[in-house]
């Protein structure tokens, strides 16, 4: 595994395939070290709880109504498909604040 990134196979649920080739390991482990540098970076940048970073994750919430239905009595399903896909940038942010390493490669891989 690649010095100083976890090993997200390490007691998981998922365990490498007896069949995985080294090319695949290989591409596991830049995977691997590709989603950690992004979440160290997401975490670095929004998840030290400064204010700053609360304001903009407060902003990016109310702006995509992320607590509330964007349903609206007489809308068509087109506009709301694109209400709803506009919330999935600050759920990807969210996640990867809030979810462990293991959690988020699972859930990307």
């Amino acid at each position: 595994m690649t010095e100083g990134f976890p090993n997200l196979y390490e007691d998981s649920e998922k365990e490498i395939p007896l069949h995985a080739t080294p090319e695949d390991m290989r591409k596991v482990e830049e995977e691997t070290a590709k989603l950690y540098l992004r979440q160290q970076a997401y975490r670095k940048k929004l998840g030290d709880g400064s204010p700053e970073a609360e304001i903009i994750l407060q902003d990016l919430a109310n702006f995509v109504r992320l607590l509330h239905s964007n349903y609206r009595p007489g809308m068509n399903a087109q506009d709301h498909a694109y209400m709803e896909g506009m919330r999935e940038p600050v759920f990807r942010i969210l996640e990867h604040l809030e979810l462990s390493p293991r959690q988020l490669f699972a859930l990307y891989r």
